[in-house]
């Protein structure tokens, strides 16, 4: 391994200790050109460290990790696929989520709903003739 080598493993080391199990990031190999690593956030017990390296290869049909059979279009479907999928990982891969802070510019749901009202006698909840026989009423 070449300097930069072990500086870029050692950078992966130092951000995905401090994240939680299922943390990965997707890198240049270090030892095989021209290739991607996938590290990933595994607990203690599977690995020493707690971060396993996997080889990402390019593949006629896309991507798909060394030893794993099932091959992807695209960086983005191999990741989301093993977000939800683990396959052979041996936990799913943890995507980031969107902050939950809510937009000051926006109503809240709960204002936008209108209040439920109580059937009228005059106008019916639902329709006074049968419903077709091959549909459903909707309640939209």
């Amino acid at each position: 391994m070449t300097c930069d080598a072990c500086v870029r493993v050692q950078i992966a080391l130092e951000v995905l200790g401090a994240q939680g199990v299922g943390a990965f990031l997707v890198r240049a190999s270090t030892t095989q050109r021209g290739c991607l690593a996938l590290s990933l956030r595994v607990p203690r017990d599977f690995a020493h460290h707690g971060i396993a390296h996997y080889l990402i290869l390019r593949t006629p049909k896309g991507y798909k990790i060394k030893g794993f059979t099932k091959e992807f279009a695209s960086l983005s479907a191999l990741v989301t696929h093993h977000s939800v999928m683990p396959e052979l990982l041996p936990v799913p891969l943890r995507l980031p989520r969107a902050p939950r802070a809510p937009r000051p510019d926006l109503e809240p749901l709960e204002r936008l709903a209108p209040a439920p009202r109580a059937a009228h006698p005059a106008h019916p909840a639902r329709p006074a003739h049968p419903a077709h026989p091959h549909r459903a009423p909707l309640d939209v």
